[in-house]
């Protein structure tokens, strides 16, 4: 695994080396620009906590069904980058993450390029 998986993955969006939405390259700016500007406001990116949630889903979750079936569950580089975001950043006065999180997820995963063959 990638020392920062979740900054990597910022900047490849960032830098359109990944096809992704304005939305999603708005979140990749961010979490950049965080990482320069969000000391001054009190944030602070944790790599090793993102690291460790993103650990947990395949030593936890297996594929249940189909061709991968027993398989571990890895996250996707852009399921990393979400799952990391939420739990790496954190608050001067907080020792958890910043804000709560939400994720919409619209469309066929194939038309980034990658997918879960769960089938």
């Amino acid at each position: 695994m990638p020392s920062d998986p979740v900054t990597n993955w910022a900047k490849q969006a960032v830098d359109g080396d990944i096809v992704v939405g304005e939305l999603v390259r708005y979140a990749a700016e961010r979490h950049l620009r965080d990482l320069r500007d969000g000391p001054a406001r009190g944030l602070h990116w944790v790599p090793e906590r993102a690291i460790r949630v993103i650990r947990f889903f395949p030593a936890l979750f297996s594929v249940t069904a189909g061709a991968k079936a027993g398989a571990p569950f890895d996250l996707l580089p852009w399921q990393m980058f979400c799952t990391g975001s939420l739990f790496g950043w954190h608050s001067e006065t907080e020792n958890t993450g910043v804000r709560p999180g939400e994720a919409e997820i619209f469309g066929d995963w194939a038309r980034s390029g990658e997918q879960n063959d769960f089938r």
